[in-house]
């Protein structure tokens, strides 16, 4: 399979344990499980299963810890935002994470897969940290070295340049516009150009 990038330039954190590219270097992030050679502080990616994505946003406490994934995973979004550029895809469309069945642990809490849809939502529009929910793990796998391509763009040009024409995956069109809000940067999908 051909892919955006040389499997070479995309770096998987060493704690990925289901990575998608066995031949690609291992090093430990961060943030995210994925990124580029050269930009690991400045690029990078989460993916979440279906199962990751209820895990990491439920709000049910470790009895160990007494923390939630949640709260790991919100501080996760946090840096996230501070990146130059992230992003986060889940193994599942909307669709199969809202009528996805949780886990015995889970059942019986309220915590549906709309809450699941939801938090994630407005995650990624308080942190301007894009959640794209992809149709299966093959999908996934073809999309990273897009993303991370696209990133590289975005980083070493700006928005303005014509790599960031034309490459939203979502609607073929458009790009990734950037402006200052608070502290962090947030990024908007442009639909200007559908």
């Amino acid at each position: 399979m051909a892919y955006a990038l040389p499997l070479e330039e995309i770096v998987v954190d060493t704690r990925e344990t289901l990575r998608y590219y066995a031949s690609s270097p291992r090093e430990t992030l961060a943030t995210g499980d994925y990124s580029l050679v050269g930009y690991t502080n400045r690029i990078t990616i989460e993916r979440k299963s279906v199962a990751d994505a209820f895990k990491s946003t439920s709000p049910l406490k470790n009895k160990k810890t007494g923390r939630s994934e949640r709260d790991r995973f919100l501080r996760e979004f946090g840096r996230m935002a501070l990146m130059d550029w992230a992003a986060v895809v889940i193994e599942g469309t909307r669709s199969e994470v809202i009528d996805w069945h949780p886990p015995a642990y889970i059942k019986g809490r309220r915590y549906t897969g709309a809450s699941v849809v939801g938090t994630l939502d407005n995650w990624s529009v308080w942190y301007g940290v894009p959640v794209h929910f992809e149709d299966g793990r093959a999908a996934c796998k073809r999309l990273v070295p897009r993303q991370l391509k696209l990133a590289r763009g975005y980083v070493d040009c700006g928005p303005g340049h014509k790599h960031m024409r034309s490459i939203c995956p979502n609607c073929g069109g458009g790009g990734w516009l950037a402006h200052r809000v608070g502290c962090h940067e947030t990024r908007l999908v442009s639909y200007a150009d559908r």
